[in-house]
């Protein structure tokens, strides 16, 4: 008949168990042994009469506090603030700027490529013209839409250059107002 190996346990599991019973067997020994260092006292008792005596003490030396009533709210009434007006914090009148906006939609060095650019936004309802300057002795044509007086009307057209695929740039010109 063969041996069944698989159901053996192995030899280092059972010297592992061995150590380990016999240090806690050991380990209970040497507690049974030990004497307590000093005897045990009923510390309820002892704490329960230390407190009655510490608050019996405490009601003998402390007086009670004189019991004073609050004016506060009777003062509060009473009292009136009177701010007097001073010139000095009048704020002067600064002059009115408004700014006038405008979006740099496109450069191109062809006259042409602005056209059609121009041309694609005008049929957008946008209002757009061409500026040509010279650069390092290039001409460029640059594509601008608005003027616009007011921002969030420029803002919305930007949305919609961008939506096209247009990263436009945004322009703002001081404009003073004619009193």
């Amino acid at each position: 008949m063969a041996k069944n190996n698989n159901s053996q346990v192995p030899k280092w599991v059972w010297v592992f168990t061995f150590v380990m019973v016999s240090l806690f067997i050991g380990m209970l020994w040497l507690l049974s042994t030990v004497e307590p260092a000093s005897p045990p006292t009923n510390t309820w008792e002892t704490t329960k009469k230390d407190v009655k005596t510490a608050i019996k003490d405490k009601k003998e030396t402390t007086p009670e506090p004189p019991k004073t009533g609050y004016d506060f709210y009777k003062l509060l009434e009473e009292q009136k603030v009177v701010v007097p007006k001073v010139e000095e914090y009048k704020s002067t009148p600064r002059e009115q700027i408004d700014y006038i906006y405008r979006l740099q939609a496109a450069s191109f060095r062809s006259k042409e490529d602005a056209e059609n650019l121009r041309a694609s936004l005008i049929l957008e309802g946008m209002q757009s013209y061409i500026t040509s300057t010279e650069v390092n002795g290039k001409a460029w044509h640059r594509v601008f839409v608005g003027p616009f007086d007011n921002r969030s009307v420029m803002n919305k057209v930007h949305d919609k250059l961008v939506a096209r695929g247009i990263s436009p740039m945004e322009l703002k010109e001081p404009v003073k107002k004619a009193n």
